[in-house]
């Protein structure tokens, strides 16, 4: 398609989008993206449902930007286009997984690996998948430039409510508010010598960044916290006055602390601060950079954690992630809380929003936590570059066993809170044992030198890309 004629106005790149440009542009494949699914439930007409996800390209100028540097430049500018629908495809006829999530990942991990066409377009995607008769799975896709978390959730309604509309014959008013202009407000408070303030306290509270290390290569691990489990989480803090992210936030931060040395998290704050923008799409959210906090009992890492979070909403427009972090990282971690809004229903179809990721950052270890109905969803996105699936897997249930003995005992030291499930922690009982289960005899160090004297070169201290050998650690032997 030729869409060089139905350019109508260009924009800067926002803050937000300038991050996610230079992310995506250190990697060969398009990792940076935003997509979700919705499980739609009924008679589908499926010519008004792709009418309807056309209606709201329509109405939002981001589903139909596309991304091109102006001559002599790199970074590319916002080119709105008139006339572009989103790319449809329908799935006919494939086998999908039994259960809804399993589909939903596959979808999912389908958009993932096809390329996006910034400049020629459509970055817009949809894809419909028939499961059962009376189901469908709609996959909505937006490369990171595009939208985030929240812009998924607001896109979901957007849909449901224009399939209603159009069912009914009715009409659908404009937005108030368009991404083009937003992104030139964040852009001024950035530059107004009026905001240097608070440029002043993100470069206090922003640490040295991390470099890029290589290709990312992202893959998540997935747990669902039991329903008394999510709602402790409720009730501690509903008692602390905190929001409710806080809590998983802090028990995340301690297991990282404790077996990752972190000092810090980088979490997502939606960026949508003034009025009206909690129903616009857009790149809005930000990681920001937050300390960990460990000290304490629970509850005190739980209180601390929230004013944290108090303090840098204030700040959060204040925050520029390329100049502050280039294409780096300041923290190695990453977290993230959304609420799924509750399905609903149109012209006798339901539309619920079954899985969502958004993938705006990078991290080593990123915990997810989706919530919809008083279920908690926790999705580790974990790069293989530098960690393991199988530590991954280790991680999650580490963090399960954490967060359920924190909520038992919020009052007891946060340092002596159980991290490792049953099997792990009798692996490690084991380790002390000598064969046939009778206890070892002698003394620690005498045990480890008759140890080097045998596998003198095997490894012995494995951290990161380093180890040791016992012939190495055996230094006094």
């Amino acid at each position: 398609m030729d869409t060089a004629s139905q350019t109508t106005v260009r924009f800067r790149l926002s803050p937000q989008q300038r991050r996610a440009w230079a992310l995506q542009a250190a990697q060969a494949r398009p990792v940076h993206h935003a997509a979700c699914v919705l499980v739609l439930e009924g008679a589908l007409a499926e010519g008004v449902l792709r009418r309807a996800v056309e209606r709201v390209a329509e109405r939002h100028e981001i589903l139909r930007t596309l991304f091109r540097p102006l001559p002599g430049t790199r970074m590319p500018v916002q080119t709105i286009q008139e006339g572009l629908p989103p790319a449809w495809t329908c799935l006919d006829g494939e086998g999908p997984p039994p259960d809804d999530a399993g589909a939903a990942g596959a979808l999912l991990s389908r958009l993932e690996g096809e390329p996006v066409a910034y400049a020629e377009g459509p970055v817009f995607r949809a894809v419909l998948l028939p499961t059962t008769p009376g189901r469908h799975l709609l996959a909505l896709d937006l490369p990171a430039l595009s939208a985030d978390a929240g812009t998924l959730c607001n896109l979901a309604g957007e849909v449901a409510a224009a399939y209603a509309s159009l069912a009914a014959g009715e009409e659908i008013a404009a937005p108030e508010i368009q991404y083009g202009d937003v992104s030139e407000v964040f852009n001024d408070l950035l530059e107004s010598e009026e905001t240097r303030a608070g440029r002043k306290y993100w470069a206090a509270a922003t640490p040295a960044a991390r470099a890029a290390r290589g290709e990312f290569v992202p893959r998540v691990a997935v747990r669902t916290l039991e329903p008394g489990l999510s709602a402790r989480v409720r009730e501690l803090a509903a008692a602390l006055e905190a929001p409710v992210a806080a809590v998983p936030l802090a028990a995340w931060g301690l297991l990282l602390a404790r077996t990752r040395e972190a000092t810090g998290v980088g979490v997502a704050l939606d960026g949508r601060v003034y009025e009206g923008l909690d129903t616009a799409l857009g790149a809005f959210a930000r990681y920001l950079p937050l300390p960990t906090a460990a000290r304490g009992t629970f509850r005190e890492v739980v209180a601390a954690t929230s004013a944290a979070l108090a303090e840098h909403h204030e700040w959060q427009d204040y925050f520029d992630p390329l100049a502050d972090l280039g294409d780096g990282a300041a923290y190695a971690f990453g977290f993230d809380w959304t609420e799924l809004p509750p399905g609903r229903e149109a012209a006798g179809v339901t539309f619920r929003l079954s899985d969502l990721r958004a993938r705006t950052e990078r991290f080593d270890l990123r915990l997810s936590c989706l919530e919809q109905g008083g279920v908690v969803r926790l999705v580790i996105e974990h790069d293989q570059g530098r960690v393991s699936p199988e530590e991954a897997e280790r991680v999650a249930e580490r963090f399960l066993v954490l967060l359920e003995d924190a909520l038992r005992l919020p009052d007891a030291p946060a340092h002596d809170l159980e991290l490792l499930p049953a099997a792990e922690h009798e692996r490690v009982l084991a380790l002390g044992r000598a064969p046939g289960g009778a206890p070892a005899r002698g003394c620690i160090h005498e045990a480890f030198a008759a140890q080097a004297a045998r596998t003198p070169d095997r490894a012995a201290v494995v951290c990161g890309g380093r180890s040791l050998t016992y012939a190495e650690l055996d230094v006094g032997g």
